[in-house]
């Protein structure tokens, strides 16, 4: 090696020492703003900045510290497993058991506020919040029939009874029930008998395997071309609302879910906040997730493609999903679906078009290497 060689060298190596020093001079509290930022640009950024130069690979990725108890501002994503359930966190990357002998044996079919909807192999129901150990039995499938059916055996309750949702906690007198199975029906909590609503069949008919949302006497399915099916189950009466996809998107050729609506979607979220009810719909390679939006309160209601949900936060889950405004840097205009890479939370990014991870490494455009979770659903602390 020639002098000019060596000087070279060691010049090199002083830049990357004075950069490494300087990083290193950065406090904690700027390094977070940094990548919070880069998150908010390109959620993979952090990973892949720090694989580029040695220097920016010896500074720490901030993570976000575990919550104090008194944090409920995200929900947490619970599996139940045989009696355990294990309670991951979106943002934070860590996950907490807790054993629940009452719950063995049991499926999540739905949840709310801080309460799982579970179901038995019995066919029976009943609402358990995993905060206060509180359990709600639920009365037998026996209902109201006006042409004096016989009740129906358990097996038939099991199998047919396939969607069932719930508008307020179970200690509420405003708690309803509704289930979807040969028929509508609706359970008041306090109630001994389930109730038919007596709706037509061909509406029954085209309710799609989305999760129908229940509030303030009013349940949400969406219909399997895409329409919005409105039930006021006070009334005993229905409305129709919305396009149906397919004829939605004849105008938009370029989009990939032109056709077929059941063959390219692969999955369905309904989620409400407000006046406003959105639609995510992913694809059946789940390289491509689209959301859309309707008013309720505007006279012709019509979806509209959403390209960017500003400060929200989408948490999906075939059990339930949330809408929450995001406070930290980073984590709006965020899809949370009940998926994992190496046991941390599994995002889809509206800005990159891409699944990423807060802890910086994972970004692909397609699920790659990722588990999505069973037997699960959102559910939301409450504040003790």
């Amino acid at each position: 090696m020639n002098d000019d060689d060596a000087a070279s060298n060691l010049s090199h190596n002083t830049d990357e020492e004075e950069e490494t020093e300087l990083w290193s001079k950065l406090t904690l509290d700027l390094e977070i703003k940094i990548f919070s930022h880069l998150f908010d640009v390109y959620a993979g950024a952090v990973g892949l900045i720090r694989s580029t130069r040695k220097a920016w690979s010896l500074v720490p990725i901030p993570r976000f510290s575990p919550p104090p108890v008194s944090d409920h501002q995200y929900p947490l994503l619970v599996k139940l497993k045989h009696a355990t359930c294990i309670f991951y966190h979106p943002l934070y990357g860590y996950s907490f058991k807790e054993q629940f002998l009452e719950l063995a044996g049991a499926f999540i079919v739905s949840s709310n506020f801080d309460w799982l909807l579970l179901s038995r192999m019995n066919c029976s129901l009943f609402f358990f919040n995993p905060f206060t150990r509180e359990k709600i039995e639920l009365p037998p499938y026996t209902f109201d029939d006006d042409d004096g059916d016989e009740e129906e055996d358990n097996e038939e309750f099991y199998l047919h009874f396939t969607r069932l949702a719930f508008s307020a906690p179970p200690t509420s007198e405003e708690c309803y029930v509704t289930g979807v199975s040969n028929k509508f029906y609706l359970l008041k909590v306090g109630w001994t008998n389930w109730l038919n609503l007596d709706i037509p069949d061909d509406i029954r008919l085209e309710v799609s395997r989305c999760q129908p949302i229940v509030e303030e006497g009013t349940c949400y399915y969406l219909a399997k071309g895409g329409r919005l099916i409105l039930l006021d189950f006070k009334k005993r009466d229905y409305s129709l609302a919305g396009e149906s996809f397919s004829e939605f998107l004849l105008d938009n050729s370029h989009d990939p879910l032109a056709g077929d609506f059941l063959v390219d979607v692969y999955r369905t979220y309904l989620v409400k906040h407000g006046q406003e009810i959105f639609c995510v719909l992913v694809t059946e390679e789940q390289n491509h997730v689209y959301v859309k939006g309707m008013n309720l309160s505007e006279k012709t209601k019509s979806w509209r493609n959403i390209d960017h949900l500003d400060r929200k936060m989408l948490f999906l889950s075939y059990g339930t999903s949330f809408l929450k405004l995001g406070s930290a840097s980073g984590t709006n205009n965020k899809i949370y679906f009940p998926k994992l890479h190496q046991n941390q939370s599994v995002f889809f990014s509206l800005s990159t078009h891409s699944y990423h991870s807060f802890s910086g490494n994972y970004s692909s455009r397609l699920p790659y290497d990722v588990k999505e979770l069973t037997n699960c659903a959102w559910i939301q602390p409450s504040i003790l």
